[in-house]
């Protein structure tokens, strides 16, 4: 099995065999870690794709492409309290029209 660490996209890879042992334990290299800028202790998600692939992400990786998926909120508010607005003032016409029937 190889272990690839995805959080060195834009840098040269560094490819190792490695051995998985027998109460689970993955010992990830030395400069790799260093080249990814992992520290000792660092928490890594693990990601296995069902094809026998399996990738190490830093948390803080994972965290900054969450956040860079979800868009910012607009300055004016988000779109729901638009609509809120919205539904209440057709609210206020359905109402006002009901009272005049």
């Amino acid at each position: 099995m190889v272990a690839r660490i995805s959080d060195m996209d834009t840098r040269p890879r560094r490819t190792y065999c490695v051995r998985i042992s027998d109460k689970g334990r993955l010992t990830v290299p030395a400069d790799v870690r260093q080249a990814a800028g992992i520290p000792d202790g660092a928490e890594l998600v693990v990601t296995a794709s069902g094809d026998g692939e399996v990738t190490l992400t830093t948390r803080d990786a994972v965290i900054r492409r969450i956040r860079d998926a979800v868009p910012p909120a607009p300055a004016d508010g988000w779109p729901l309290a638009e609509w809120d607005r919205e539904d209440a003032a057709d609210d206020e016409q359905d109402d006002a029209r009901d009272g005049a029937a």
